[in-house]
């Protein structure tokens, strides 16, 4: 992390007002983009301070930096200018740069699988000619033959779109002998043009490479659900659509674009990384969440630029890079996947404190898949530890996993007093949980332990008869399971 400085607008003022030239270029900015009156006596403004002593700057909502050749003898520091549109020449040349970098400064078996992968049972092959952009695309059998593959984390939208371009069993065999463009929504379009400007021959999308509506099928496929995230070449993260329909390359904001206010100088209106990792549509959603962090490499098109996160690095188009900006939950996960042996009670312990918690307040269009849509990460610390979890407990932590509450929300009730207000402990039908498990109810859950329990005062003896199909699956109930 870069260390920041803060000084308040008033002292600008003054060093302006004294002749500074680098305070003059600040109050410039500041002018054009907000008027006369801007910004306010009790704003701050900021101040990056990177190698060499140049600092970027931030001030009433606007990020003022030198261009990549500027002269820095005002000490405003370098970055990188957005691009106004995803795919243009300047946006993907940098993609592919990150990915170079990565590709042969990291070490293989961290960043990339150490030999070629399995593709995934079915993929779709986008390989078609350059002059056609918008060719037709297949679905393949792959018989897991080794090869390279981009996936896609998506939201699918409403029930009416989700069943739009989806993979049954009726027209499987008219998937096999290829899919029309315009049969594609925007979003798998966008993806394939991305895939197809890395290199990349083949493409993964759930709605399309597993049947949907069979039973047999989904079992087989949802087992393979870490390992298919985790080998891909890179994951497509289209963060800004609500709906396949939405796509993710779209024109970028016009104040996201570089304004100059001398020779070399720009301002830009700020990129919020919070908004990012917090507030786009696909970090709303439960099924995501795996999907952002079993990954070893993810490219993620949010509203304002582009950013690529390894196991090692993060990168962003505004060129605000390092950890500054990565996903928080992704940095500390990592952290452990890459720790050694000594990691197995810490990864458990984060599964309760962290991503239970952060989990259970995402959307989920089917409360039966509470369970299923964690299994790829439950798959991953299961590889890492050995040990077994059963709906959503892991085993070599039993009293710590039932230590589970619903998470309060704080507000005034009907006499206008102010309490903790719970929410209503719905125990819902859909996902097959036995009423031990945090995953029986539907609402935050939280982990709320300040010590762990002491093992020598507590004689507990678990009885788990059921025979699950992966680490945390729910399609065979835990029956007569006891504690």
């Amino acid at each position: 992390m870069r260390p920041m400085t803060q000084i308040h607008v008033p002292s600008a003022r003054n060093s302006k007002a004294a002749g500074c030239p680098t305070a003059n270029v600040i109050h410039k900015a500041c002018t054009v983009r907000h008027g006369p009156d801007a910004p306010s006596e009790t704003n701050d403004i900021s101040f990056m301070v990177s190698a060499g002593g140049n600092m970027p700057v931030r001030c009433g909502g606007i990020e003022l930096y030198s261009a990549q050749s500027a002269d820095d003898k005002l000490g405003i520091g370098q970055l990188q200018h957005i691009s106004g549109f995803p795919t243009d020449e300047a946006c993907i040349n940098l993609i592919r740069s990150w990915v170079h970098t990565c590709n042969n400064d990291h070490r293989t078996a961290i960043c990339l699988p150490e030999h070629l992968p399995p593709l995934p049972r079915r993929i779709l092959d986008v390989a078609g000619p350059e002059t056609d952009p918008r060719s037709a695309i297949r679905l393949c059998e792959t018989e897991e033959a080794p090869g390279s593959y981009i996936a896609l984390s998506h939201c699918w939208g409403n029930l009416e779109e989700q069943h739009s371009c989806q993979t049954r069993k009726d027209n499987i065999t008219q998937r096999l002998n290829g899919i029309e463009w315009s049969e594609l929504p925007k979003t798998f379009q966008d993806s394939v043009i991305i895939t197809r400007a890395l290199g990349i021959r083949y493409l993964w999308i759930d709605s399309l490479c597993i049947i949907q509506g069979d039973v047999e099928d989904w079992e087989r496929e949802s087992k393979c659900m870490a390992r298919i995230y985790q080998d891909s070449y890179v994951t497509i993260a289209a963060a800004v659509g609500q709906s396949d329909s939405d796509g993710f390359i779209k024109d970028r904001e016009k104040e996201f674009y570089p304004h100059e206010v001398v020779r070399g100088i720009y301002w830009r209106k700020e990129v919020n990384h919070v908004v990012h990792n917090r507030r786009e549509p696909l970090a709303t959603r439960a099924w995501c969440y795996q999907e952002r962090l079993v990954p070893r490499r993810v490219l993620t098109f949010h509203h304002a630029e582009v950013t690529f996160e390894c196991r090692l690095a993060h990168w962003c188009e505004c060129g605000r890079n390092e950890t500054y900006g990565k996903s928080p939950d992704r940095v500390a996960y990592e952290r452990m996947l890459l720790k050694g042996t000594r990691a197995e009670e810490e990864l458990v312990d984060y599964w309760y404190s962290t991503i239970i918690r952060d989990y259970t307040r995402l959307s989920l269009s089917y409360e039966r898949d509470r369970l299923p849509a964690l299994s790829a990460i439950a798959s991953q610390i299961h590889a890492k530890t050995g040990g077994r979890c059963v709906a959503g407990i892991w085993e070599n932590q039993v009293l710590d996993g039932l230590l589970w509450r619903c998470f309060g929300q704080a507000g005034f009730n009907k006499d206008f007093k102010w309490q903790i207000i719970l929410p209503m402990a719905k125990q819902h039908g859909q996902c097959k949980a036995p009423s031990w498990s945090w995953a029986s109810i539907e609402g935050p859950i939280t982990y709320g332990m300040s010590s762990k329990p002491s093992q020598s005062d507590i004689v507990y003896s678990p009885t788990l008869s059921s025979t699950l199909h992966h680490p945390i699956s729910n399609t065979t109930r835990p029956r007569d399971s006891t504690l």
